[in-house]
């Protein structure tokens, strides 16, 4: 196999599809891609793709869909001039689309050579270039072309989000409209009206709004299109409203319930009303849990996304919750690990971890094992918190311990591995590295695999604890290793994500994806997704390395995905939890969760279970989005 130092990577087309099933709504449509194929991904496509989709979903509101295009576009371009230089946008051909369902139109920018087909044919437009509107009539799809496809590429089209995928290269991306009949497209060459150019005008013009360092919340686009909250009535109209003592009544109360809170019940579980972001509400119902917990829920089954409960803890919480029969185990940066009734959030029981637990707990045995700032893998007994054994090394530990087989692996900042016997405590063996482990390992069946600041990532022996090979990289690792059969994934903080051989090391294909990169990747049969430091949630293919999409949030990503079925979740500094398609990485929903977020989330039956950096572990019902 060639050496992956030297092997030119060809990538894929960047892609993105919006579409919104179910939803009368505008989606976005993205193709984009370099004029030549080879080299690593260019930054000035990377960094355009993500404009152009955080500020569809975050540009001001009540704007028609040619408008938000213009708008769009426009930020989008005028942010890449900066960062990247003209010349860099020229080498890229784009096509971005804005389809309209309830006007039946498809507003459109191309550059470079893209064409569009409208119901598997050619439009009738010249050369692309600019916007366009298309009145697509009674059209069923329309597909954004590769222009440099041979004619004879496109006996048909594919279907909505799907790309059009011809001989290993992405050449088109579908766009379903409507039913099947077979209609072309008429193009209305671009002749912006005034408003159109004010719009475009204005963010070109405006150094302030397209700041990089300006972070607005997501707008739904389906909120792009509700009338504004204040509406000038002509005169001896009046607006209906509601009665003003009511409504002072109600604020009242609302108020009290939400602000005031007993100081000594810290633990109590918080009923909460908090619906996502990116999800319609519904009349709130009280429903009841198994224990008889209350919890706010809107409408008989409660809704993806919404709140179930709050515990509050009195520091931090970036430790990973763990997910053991009717509990909840998390660390917090307050000195305790908590066991939490997973049904209401109430506490268990509690035990301390000197200095604050980071550390992720895992279980095995009967047991609860977890690392503590103090330098001490702790194991206590899941059932009651009483502590079995504590082992110091000679570093803070964050790395999370590994069970395997009778044995507990963890790193430390004292630069070692330790295997440990999980019964009794007892050293079994130790590997030093070049530098502080923070990383967490992971195993096969017959080895141990840690990464180090060192910027190396090491396997060594289950058995002994000897090296059986050393792989190192362009950066220190945070990442801990994904392994799905033979195969290791894992992200460094150079922003590459490497794929390697599990039992050589060798490196089967690299991407740089990031900046750098903190979060751990989730792997499925054909994707491996993973968080990035500037702000993105990045799927690619796990045969190639290749980009499938990316979709960016409004903060740094250190928080590793969780799968659900045809779902990935993930958390924020923005302090929103995500849920993005696993097809397109179209959003599905979001909640705030009033605090960034570094833990990683896990998934129950019906639940989804995360920390805050804020202080708080929050339950959200997974809804329709279900479970693994």
């Amino acid at each position: 196999m060639p050496d992956p130092e030297t092997t030119v990577v060809r990538w894929d087309a960047l892609t993105y599809d919006g579409s919104a099933p179910g939803r009368n709504t505008p989606s976005l449509h993205i193709y984009l891609r370099p004029v030549s194929r080879e080299g690593d991904i260019p930054h000035a496509a990377r960094r355009l793709f993500q404009d152009l989709i955080s500020h569809f979903y975050s540009g001001p509101p009540f704007l028609t869909p040619a408008e938000k295009l213009r708008d769009t576009v426009g930020h989008a371009l005028e942010h890449g001039n900066r960062a990247s230089g003209r010349d860099s946008l020229d080498q890229l051909h784009m096509g971005v689309a804005i389809l309209d369902r309830a006007s039946g139109e498809l507003h459109i920018y191309r550059s470079g050579d893209v064409r569009l087909h409208v119901a598997g044919r050619p439009t009738e437009s010249g050369s692309p270039g600019g916007f366009e509107r298309i009145n697509l009539g009674l059209a069923s799809h329309a597909t954004i072309v590769d222009g440099s496809a041979p004619q004879d590429a496109f006996p048909g089209s594919p279907g909505a989000g799907e790309r059009l995928i011809v001989d290993g290269r992405t050449l088109g991306l579908g766009i379903r409209i409507g039913d099947d009949t077979e209609t072309t497209g008429h193009v209305t060459p671009t002749t912006p009206d005034l408003a159109d150019v004010a719009i475009a005008e204005a963010v070109l013009d405006s150094p302030a709004r397209n700041s990089p360092s300006e972070v607005t919340p997501l707008i739904d686009p389906e909120e792009a299109h509700d009338p504004p909250p204040h509406l000038d009535l002509p005169d001896g109209e009046r607006s209906p409203g509601l009665p003003l003592l009511p409504v002072a009544v109600v604020a009242l109360i609302f108020m009290i319930a939400v602000f005031w809170r007993d100081p000594a019940d810290q633990n109590r579980p918080a009923e909460v009303d908090n619906a996502p972001i990116l999800a319609g509400t519904a009349p709130a119902t009280t429903a009841t849990l198994p224990d008889g917990a209350p919890v706010r829920n809107p409408g008989p089954h409660p809704e993806a996304g919404s709140i179930a409960w709050t515990f509050h803890a009195d520091a931090a919480v970036t430790s990973s919750p763990l997910l053991l029969g009717n509990e909840v185990f998390v660390g917090s940066r307050d000195g305790h690990l908590y066991a939490l009734n997973r049904y209401n959030g109430s506490v268990m029981w509690k035990v301390a971890g000197p200095g604050g637990v980071g550390s992720s707990p895992t279980t095995g045995a009967g047991k609860i094992y977890f690392g503590e700032y103090g330098g001490a893998l702790v194991a206590v007994d899941a059932a009651s918190g009483t502590e079995s054994w504590r082992f110091s090394t000679g570093g803070k530990i964050v790395s999370s311990p590994h069970y395997a087989d009778g044995v507990v692996y963890v790193g430390s900042f004292d630069k070692h591995l330790y295997a440990l016997n999980a019964e009794t405590g007892d050293e079994l063996w130790h590997y030093l590295t070049g530098d502080a482990i923070w990383s967490s390992p992971r195993s096969t069946s017959d080895l141990v695999f840690i990464g180090s600041l060192d910027r190396s990532l090491y396997a060594v022996r289950r058995s002994d604890g000897k090296l059986v090979w050393r792989q190192r990289t362009g950066g220190p690792f945070y990442s801990s290793p994904a392994i799905s059969g033979d195969e290791l994934f894992i992200g460094s903080r150079d922003g590459t994500l490497y794929k390697l051989s599990a039992s050589t090391g060798e490196i089967l294909w690299k991407t740089k994806v990031s900046e750098s990169i903190h979060s751990t990747a989730a792997v499925t049969d054909d994707r491996v997704i993973i968080g990035a430091e500037e702000g993105t949630i990045i799927c690619v293919s796990r045969a190639t390395g290749e980009p499938f999409w990316s979709f960016p949030t409004g903060a740094r990503v250190p928080s590793s995905p969780a799968l659900g079925p045809n779902t990935v979740f993930a958390g924020s500094y923005d302090q929103y939890l995500y849920a993005l398609d696993l097809e397109s990485g179209h959003p599905l929903w979001r909640t705030d969760l009033a605090g960034s977020i570094y833990s990683s989330p896990r998934i129950g039956s019906d639940r989804l279970f995360v920390g805050t950096n804020q202080g708080r572990l929050v339950a959200l019902n997974l809804g329709s989005t279900g479970a693994p």
